[in-house]
């Protein structure tokens, strides 16, 4: 999905990541999507939940709350597969799809060097699936503005 992404371009003059993240989600917008979600590093979300008013009062709710990730209304999925200081917002219903190009195949064998003798079998399951990128516009990349 990073490759086809359409580039933030709401600027980065005197703006937080939270602005960035909240522009991006605008462009999304305007552009008559509908933010389905942000994907961050979990770097980068740890550093967004430590942000902290000037009276040290956090500002992405209380540590012992335990509230599910979310900024501006839109769920945040923190994974180590996001490049650190880079963010992505998409509307999910239109940016693509899953495409099944076979059904699941599983297969057991007691073949394996000396499985059989040690009574252990092979399992190989498989899947051949592509993600398909329909509409580049409904997905947002670019640097986290820190």
């Amino acid at each position: 999905m990073i490759p086809q992404a359409t580039a933030y371009n709401a600027g980065s003059t005197n703006t937080t990541s939270l602005d960035t993240i909240a522009k991006a989600v605008n462009q999304l917008a305007i552009g008559n999507f509908s933010p389905s979600g942000i994907v961050l590093h979990p770097t980068d979300w740890l550093a967004l939940t430590l942000l902290k008013d000037s009276q040290g009062r956090y500002l992405i709710g209380e540590p012992q709350a335990g509230t599910t990730p979310q900024l501006w209304g839109l769920p945040v999925i923190p994974t180590a597969s996001m490049t650190l200081g880079r963010f992505l917002v998409l509307d999910s219903q239109r940016a693509g799809y899953v495409a099944d190009r076979e059904d699941a195949n599983v297969r057991i064998s007691e073949n394996v060097d000396d499985h059989f003798v040690r009574n252990m079998i092979a399992i190989l399951a498989e899947e051949r699936v592509a993600l398909v990128a329909e509409n580049p516009a409904a997905i947002v990349y670019d640097v986290l503005v820190n």
